[in-house]
């Protein structure tokens, strides 16, 4: 019988023990990753999808590292934030949680493709005073592309090399930049429109028609955590103001770049504001988070792939700015 994360996701089956698999495969901008946990007749499935970028990353800073002997293994920041590690027996292991699965050699060396475009994306790179550029590209509303962190524009550098242009309309780690560049980074008022338009949204969505109890619970509690007291909900007596003071005090405590991160998750996804500001607090990780914004669509859909893809992206601006 075939495998059906194979058929249904596309992808190649790495390893097995026991009852855990781990599956992958290169799609496009991303690396798409799966391990499957077997519980008795219970399946757990966790995803991740990360961005060329970082994985070309993990694996330059575990190039050349002797693995250590014992049961340890070379991890880096970067390969945490890949989520890949290096045994001591030299092969390459998938990191997920506390659970680290080794893969066969040949796919390890696969996660180095990229390291030459990597090395020529960081040679496109130019200081100028105290900003990185990347020479001759405009954002999408034409603002040069710069910034304080040289990781952020090489990350922009290799997309280009890998896409083999800029296309601020094709999402990814440019077009998040140019949401922050064009409309985030020189405007101060935008935390006062945000904060404006979820008050009026608030106040005017009926919460009574959500009739989902693990929502609720989900959202009550971020609320009781970020909050002096709750905003919406069923039951919650609110106006324009509370919601505006409270939105406006905990979106001007957020970075320029956490703002724009904000911005993207609302404007591209639904499922309401207290989601991602628990991601942006720390108060909640992306895995959870990914389960959230993507909880009404099948996890092989086209739908559900695009949103876990594009956060991906947004996460990386975060990472990188």
């Amino acid at each position: 019988m075939q495998d059906f994360i194979t058929h249904d996701f596309g992808l190649d089956k790495y390893a097995e023990y026991g009852q855990q698999r781990v599956y992958g495969r290169l799609k496009e901008d991303v690396w798409h990753f799966i391990q499957i946990r077997d519980e008795g007749q219970v399946s757990h499935m966790i995803q991740r999808h990360v961005p060329r970028y970082l994985m070309a990353r993990a694996f330059d800073s575990l190039s050349g590292k002797i693995p250590p002997n014992g049961d340890s293994v070379v991890m880096t920041v970067d390969s945490k934030r890949a989520g890949i590690a290096l045994m001591p027996d030299g092969r390459i292991a998938i990191v997920t949680g506390q659970s680290m699965q080794p893969i066969p050699e040949a796919v390890g060396r696969s996660f180095g493709q990229d390291v030459g475009l990597l090395k020529k994306a960081g040679e496109e790179v130019r200081k100028i005073n105290d900003h990185f550029s990347l020479p001759n590209e405009l954002t999408f509303s034409g603002n040069p592309v710069n910034h304080l962190s040289k990781d952020l524009i090489e990350a922009i550098a290799f997309e280009k090399l890998q896409r083999g242009y800029l296309n601020a309309r094709e999402f990814g780690i440019y077009s998040a930049y140019c949401t922050w560049r064009d409309f985030i980074s020189e405007n101060p008022d935008m935390v006062d429109e945000i904060s404006s338009g979820m008050a009026n949204d608030l106040t005017n969505w009926n919460a009574e028609e959500i009739g989902n109890e693990n929502y609720w619970s989900s959202v009550f509690s971020i609320q009781d955590r970020l909050f002096p007291q709750r905003i919406w909900g069923p039951g919650v007596i609110t106006d324009y103001d509370t919601v505006y003071t409270r939105m406006y005090d905990i979106l001007s405590k957020l970075s320029s770049i956490g703002f724009a991160q904000f911005n993207l998750f609302c404007g591209m996804q639904s499922g309401g504001p207290f989601h991602p500001l628990a991601l942006l607090t720390g108060e909640m990780g992306l895995d959870e988070f990914n389960y959230w914004r993507s909880l009404e669509f099948q996890a092989d859909s086209p739908e559900e792939q695009d949103i876990r893809v594009e956060n991906a992206f947004i996460q990386l601006l975060g990472t990188l700015g």
